[in-house]
């Protein structure tokens, strides 16, 4: 349901994917809550009672409806006999979902699970508790619904630990889930779960002009989507998935849009980092939600290389370290983006060699796979900066940067590589 105060004011930048909206649109929402008539509780519940109250359900904007069996631990959950939010099950009877979606503490709620529409092929279970995180509006946007019995679902395990710092990365594809609107305003909706895979943004949610939270940034959110496919109004607490070697897991949880927002949904939307909760979760429940054994999962490699540096006309060169985890592993390389101008080539120990046009008048950059024996994957782009002026190769061998340099005296050629070889972090 939205507030009668619109998403779209300017001068409020908390931006809920919930349909409340937004920090005002929040309190008007409660105060509209606390005044709503409790509901009676009643087993056993059926979708006619839930429905009976001519409930507004709000998918994903340029997602696909999920197929069935795809996402059973996906929750839609019901707050006063209406659709309110999106969720998902973490253990057998503890689902996560936005603290903004939490509603009246007096009003009855429900979940469903295990079900591609939420108005039927599911039992509605009751939730007999809920724990919202302090100050989720300047920290984690996240709630827990404790339900009356263990659901009939195996839970998603929580993406934590070394399979965080492996895959969760800049440009890594996840799929978002839910069951929110469809359009960018938010206002076409439907009761059918939907999906659309799209790239990490911004992992750690460093970028505070975009609405990330101070106090836990960076690492306690997550930024993904835009471009037209985003979570919108009704996913709100919907699960973020991320696939690994080892299997899909929870990476994050819908919060709200990531700013500059044009529209209420499309341009991007911030998540909470699952892993950055788990240790709360698990003091407000009392359940354990596993870790990886990290000592037993071949991890993936973290492979780093400095900028290539080239003149017009020459050739630069860096070397790609594969930086695993693992010791003693074998890789392989390539070039799965080529840049924009000029040539490049990788060899077997990783040594990238980009061959410049006579003319670059920008930077460029292209993009390395480092793939370990076990098939771990890992993507890395590499700068490639422009020098000014004609210049004469410096042979540097393995570990040198791959700096060109200036004709000239052997001092300069002593110096110019300190100058130039600038690691990046």
């Amino acid at each position: 349901m939205l507030s009668p105060i619109g998403p779209q004011v300017p001068w409020i930048r908390w931006h809920s994917r919930r349909g409340c909206g937004i920090r005002l649109g929040m309190v008007t929402f409660l105060l509209a809550s606390a005044l709503a008539d409790p509901l009676t509780f009643e087993d056993p519940l059926t979708f006619e009672d839930l429905h009976g109250s001519d409930p507004t359900p709000t998918a994903i904007v340029g997602g696909v409806p999920a197929a069935e069996g795809d996402w059973p631990d996906a929750a839609a959950i019901y707050i006063g006999g209406s659709f309110a939010c999106s969720g998902v099950l973490v253990a057998p009877d503890v689902v996560l979902t936005a603290a903004h979606c939490l509603g009246n503490p007096y009003v009855q709620k429900h979940v469903v699970l295990d079900t591609i529409d939420h108005t039927t092929g599911a039992t509605p279970i009751l939730v007999e508790a809920t724990y919202g995180h302090d100050d989720p509006f300047n920290t984690y946007d996240v709630a827990v619904f404790m339900l009356s019995e263990p659901a009939p679902v195996q839970p998603r395990r929580i993406l934590q630990d070394c399979l965080a710092e492996d895959y969760l990365r800049q440009d890594a594809e996840v799929s978002i889930v839910g069951y929110g609107a469809t359009d960018d305003w938010g206002t076409e909706t439907t009761t059918v779960l939907h999906e659309a895979v799209v790239p990490v943004r911004d992992p750690g949610c460093s970028d505070l002009a975009a609405g990330c939270n101070e106090a836990i940034s960076p690492g306690g959110e997550l930024i993904a989507g835009g471009d037209g496919t985003d979570s919108c109004v009704g996913d709100s607490g919907g699960p973020l998935y991320l696939e690994t070697p080892e299997g899909t897991f929870l990476a994050g949880l819908t919060s709200r849009a990531a700013l500059p927002a044009p529209s209420v949904c499309g341009h991007g939307g911030i998540y909470v980092r699952a892993d950055a909760i788990v240790d709360w979760v698990e003091s407000v429940t009392g359940r354990n939600l596993p870790a990886p054994d990290c000592g037993a999962i071949n991890r993936a490699p973290h492979p780093q290389a400095d900028p290539i540096e080239a003149a017009p006309g020459q050739i630069g060169t860096t070397v790609v370290d594969p930086g695993d985890p693992n010791p003693g592993d074998e890789h392989t390389f390539e070039i799965i983006t080529a840049p924009e101008v000029g040539e490049a080539e990788i060899d077997d120990e990783g040594l990238v060699e980009f061959t410049a046009p006579d003319v670059l008048e920008e930077d460029t950059t292209l993009v390395v796979r480092v793939t370990d024996e076990y098939g771990a994957v890992a993507d890395l782009t590499v700068e490639v900066l422009l020098i000014e002026g004609e210049t004469e190769r410096i042979e540097l061998g393995v570990g040198g940067c791959g700096c060109e340099g200036a004709p000239g005296g052997s001092a300069v050629l002593l110096w110019l590589p300190l100058l130039l070889c600038r690691r990046r972090h």
